[in-house]
């Protein structure tokens, strides 16, 4: 499975998807280190995260399904998440829902799994219910950057735009790597109260990088005065997080459900 890693990381698909596949044909319970549905989990991401074909992709998690009762804990969450992931693209979010729940049954605090249901209900457009589900997350930490990523949205879709600005700011405050695509087009919604809630967060610790938001919201109202002067003042101290272009995964990147998997076969 190491050799398949290798290929992922040198764009070798095909010859990754080969050795997943060598992987099961050879498996062997008496000397293997880990379950079978772990090795179908590993191909089933392939064909999910690499070759964007779900169709394979379920067929090999149900395969791997049939030998999860010998899997520990860890490798059933990973099971259901990867399968609920799934399923939320092809929008099939009720089957979504009794997998998150599945992990639920584990551990009922489970933050990825509640806020996986949150964003099945906002996908069927149920706003209450996913606000309500957001606030209990938040009860268990309040610093889970997900939580506001999708809050942001809800209060957004219910047309409450200043709470929504407020969980962006919260949002971007907590992420190591925030996207402007989640949080932009919320603030040229109402850009004097976004302007006022960076203009804050400047005072409370300048960091560089709320400076750098400032410019860009001087710059979406068409300030272009106050954008220039604003970054005069602001050069020379480098960023902490970049603020208008979403970070890009490159082919070569192995996704962290690929990585999630691999773990678990070499520990």
């Amino acid at each position: 499975m190491m050799r398949s890693l290798i290929y992922l990381y040198q764009e070798k698909v095909d010859l990754a998807l080969s050795d997943a596949t060598k992987a099961i044909a050879k498996y062997d319970k008496k000397t293997a280190s880990k379950p079978l549905c772990a090795f179908y989990l590993w191909r089933a991401e392939i064909y999910h995260t690499e070759l964007e074909d779900t169709d394979k992709a379920l067929a090999d998690q149900q395969m791997a399904y049939k030998y999860l009762k010998k899997a520990d804990d860890a490798m059933r969450r990973t099971f259901f998440s990867a399968r609920a992931q799934i399923y939320y693209e092809r929008k099939e979010y009720n089957k979504a829902d009794e997998d998150y729940g599945q992990i639920l049954k584990m551990n009922e605090s489970d933050l990825y799994a509640m806020i996986g249901l949150a964003r099945n209900m906002l996908a069927r457009k149920e706003y209450n219910a996913a606000l309500e589900m957001l606030n209990n997350c938040e009860k268990y930490d309040s610093k889970y950057e997900a939580i506001y990523q999708f809050r942001c949205k809800v209060y957004d879709e219910m047309g409450e735009t200043d709470k929504a600005i407020d969980d962006a700011i919260r949002y971007i405050e907590y992420a190591e790597e925030p996207h402007a695509a989640i949080y932009e087009l919320i603030f040229r919604k109402h850009l004097t109260y976004a302007l006022a809630k960076v203009q804050t967060q400047i005072q409370k610790d300048n960091d560089y990088s709320w400076k750098q938001l400032r410019i860009h919201i001087y710059k979406w109202g068409c300030d272009y005065a106050a954008a220039m002067t604003s970054w005069s003042r602001s050069m020379g101290h480098p960023p902490r997080f970049i603020t208008t272009e979403a970070t890009v995964t490159t082919k070569s990147a192995i996704p962290s459900g690929l990585l999630r998997i691999l773990r678990g076969l070499s520990r």
